[in-house]
């Protein structure tokens, strides 16, 4: 947090280290490459719409004093809280906290203001050409986030399409089906600000996409209409608190949860977040579906195989 030299050089070569993470983890991944670009066109104000490591040419443009720059102002104590967690003597900790920081100035962070994603008014669509064997589709619909009221069933509703094998939408469309080779429906709740709701798959050797959205689309319909089963429910609530509950045997993962609540408006909110999905009935999870699953509040990804150039 203090005395970084920031080596010229060490910047450069960790600068090449960079863009070749980028390379490797989007750029050259068809199906990350997409989701990056549906993300960017979903959220047309808000900052998500912008990658966390950076596009490529932000990367190759950074210098650094721009580095620099940055870390002088944000890395501060008046900008950072510590998390600890395990078995210590809360006396001794705090003062080692003050004699590490206790002497470290503050900077001056004037708060800036971050747009607020507008609501969505239509359908969005966008296509990406990628060397890839088969199609794939990623669809979002914005939605709320933690503690929102909503975001309880929103979690309930993505185990139930896909919280494992025998999950709705792996049952139906890869087992039975067989529009798909994988499926499924990810929540992005822990996030600052509201973010989006996602369904996903590869198609099947042979299968049309079309077709596979198409059905997407019906199972989420099939919620909307029809709240899902009291057991089906129960089932996904179970889910997500064994894995709250046993992510915390690790003291790495109590401090992230801690942290990340901290975050989401204060860290007390962990101890009632499971309150919270317990509460959620099965009119909530096909309330929810109806609220944010719409042909105006989504964003389709589509990617279209192309096959390779010269053999490359």
């Amino acid at each position: 947090m203090t005395n970084l030299t920031m080596d010229p050089q060490e910047m450069v070569a960790e600068r090449a280290v960079v863009m070749e993470e980028r390379r490797m983890r989007t750029e050259d991944d068809p199906q990350n490459a997409l989701f990056e670009n549906t993300i960017a066109t979903a959220m047309q104000e808000h900052p998500y719409r912008r990658p966390v490591l950076g596009w490529m040419s932000d990367i190759a443009a950074i210098q650094r004093d721009d580095l620099y720059a940055y870390y002088r102002k944000y890395y501060a104590p008046n900008n950072a809280f510590i998390v600890v967690v395990g078995d210590v003597n809360s006396e001794e900790v705090m003062g080692r906290i003050r004699a590490s920081f206790g002497q470290m100035k503050e900077s001056e962070i004037r708060k800036t203001h971050i747009a607020q994603e507008s609501r969505q008014d239509g359908e969005k669509r966008i296509s990406l050409k990628k060397e890839a064997q088969l199609p794939y589709i990623i669809i979002g619909y914005h939605t709320p986030s933690v503690p929102h009221e909503d975001s309880y069933a929103l979690e309930v509703l993505s185990t139930i399409l896909s919280g494992g094998k025998s999950s709705r939408l792996y049952k139906s469309l890869v087992y039975e089906k067989k529009v798909a080779l994988n499926v499924g429906a990810e929540y992005s709740g822990m996030n600052l600000d509201p973010f989006l709701f996602f369904l996903w798959g590869t198609s099947a050797p042979g299968k049309d996409v079309s077709e596979l959205e198409k059905m997407l689309y019906a199972e989420m319909e099939a919620i909307k209409v029809s709240p899902p089963a009291e057991r089906e429910v129960q089932k996904s609530k179970n889910q997500i608190e064994a894995a709250f509950v046993f992510e915390q045997d690790s003291l790495y993962m109590q401090a992230m949860k801690i942290g990340k609540f901290e975050l989401l408006g204060g860290w007390k909110l962990k101890d009632t977040y499971l309150d919270g999905i317990r509460k959620v009935t099965r009119e909530d999870v096909s309330r929810v579906a109806r609220k944010y699953f719409s042909e105006e509040n989504r964003t389709v990804g589509i990617l279209v195989p192309q096959k390779a150039v010269n053999g490359q």
